[in-house]
């Protein structure tokens, strides 16, 4: 797609002043739509111009930003917006509280099944289950001291 710069733009993208612009398209070396120049056209003439460096880039970002602190600024107090995003978040704590009852759930089978498997083997293999049912114990204990 063809991109247009004013004057003042490819001025500062090639860095050189706007009557040495205004100086190459009256001697015919550049040509203007409706007093816009193409950047084709400005690179063909100066290839080794920096297409960021026309401000348009950095103009952009901060009306960007500008306008999102605003939509942020204009939905922070709107009651539809506060009521929506309240409702959002019971769906969201819903969900992770349902997932954690799954987790403490499995946690809890995990424990008695070793429990299980530890009555079933000989005494150094019950001595090292029963190290891993400790730890496992105590780390349950610790995560539900950290809620």
């Amino acid at each position: 797609m063809a991109r247009f710069l004013s004057l003042s733009q490819a001025s500062r993208m090639v860095k050189v002043p706007r009557r040495t612009l205004q100086r190459q398209i009256q001697q015919g070396k550049l040509s203007t739509f409706e007093g816009s120049l193409l950047m084709d056209e400005l690179l063909r003439i100066y290839p080794d111009a920096d297409a960021d460096d026309s401000g348009m880039l950095e103009k952009t970002r901060l009306l960007k930003d500008a306008a999102f602190g605003k939509v942020l600024a204009d939905t922070r107090n709107d009651p539809e917006h506060l009521a929506a995003e309240l409702q959002r978040l019971r769906v969201r704590l819903a969900r992770t509280e349902e997932e954690l009852e799954k987790h403490q759930s499995l946690a809890e089978n995990l424990q008695q099944r070793l429990c299980q498997l530890q009555d079933q083997c000989d005494k150094r293999q019950a001595r090292l289950l029963g190290t891993l049912i400790a730890w496992f114990s105590n780390e349950l204990k610790k995560q539900i001291r950290v809620r």
